[in-house]
């Protein structure tokens, strides 16, 4: 993409998906859930579930737990 639209240009995008999402998560008033929990929320995209899911069929059942670690837990 960097190449097809400029460094500037995907410096722009970057920064106005990054301040959108800030936005979004400052206006939440729950707590914050996993990524595969998460739906209606404006500044996430969808079909989180989706995506979820077609990781967990291509990783290797040893690296499982990063799935579930990554996307299915809130782990600090």
């Amino acid at each position: 993409m960097k190449q097809k639209y400029g460094s500037d240009n995907m410096h722009r995008f970057l920064k106005h998906e990054l301040d959108q999402y800030l936005r979004g998560r400052a206006g939440e008033i729950r707590k914050e859930r996993p990524v595969v929990l998460v739906q209606n929320e404006p500044y996430v995209y969808p079909d989180t579930r989706e995506f979820v899911d077609s990781l967990r069929t291509q990783t290797p059942p040893g690296l499982q737990y990063y799935i579930t670690d990554a996307f299915e837990s809130i782990v600090l």
